[in-house]
């Protein structure tokens, strides 16, 4: 689990899970692409402190840390498309998303590399 701190409050977090994807309840095909990959969880950054590049930095930080560590060859999530503005995040970050509403499947998945660092103007405020 990461965390961001501000003023020794948590503001944000966002976590691994050391699985990958499994079959069922995931199409085999997508089970067995992601086999070796680490889930994102727990992305969250409190309303107060959104809009300000935190939550791409923490999914950065933790793309980061999976890379780093033996045994995971990518990052995947899944993700809610009912919460407002979850959808278009995760579609400016992801490298590949996999939309099972298209397919009958599971709720929409994607998978990232570690993005891009972030300018001076949209972390370190």
């Amino acid at each position: 689990m990461i965390v961001a701190l501000s003023h020794d409050e948590v503001v944000a977090t966002a976590g691994l899970l050391s699985r990958g994807s499994a079959h069922p309840p995931h199409p085999r095909w997508l089970a067995g692409r992601y086999a070796s990959a680490a889930q994102l969880v727990r992305i969250y950054v409190r309303p107060e402190h959104r809009r300000r590049g935190l939550a791409r930095a923490m999914v950065r930080r933790a793309c980061e840390f999976a890379a780093a560590t033996e045994g995971y060859d990518c990052v995947y999530l899944h993700t809610n498309v009912n919460v407002p503005g979850a959808q278009g995040f995760w579609n400016s970050i992801a490298k590949e998303v996999f939309d099972a509403r298209t397919t009958s499947e599971q709720p929409a998945e994607a998978s990232c590399q570690p993005p891009e660092p972030p300018g001076p103007s949209s972390v370190d405020r």
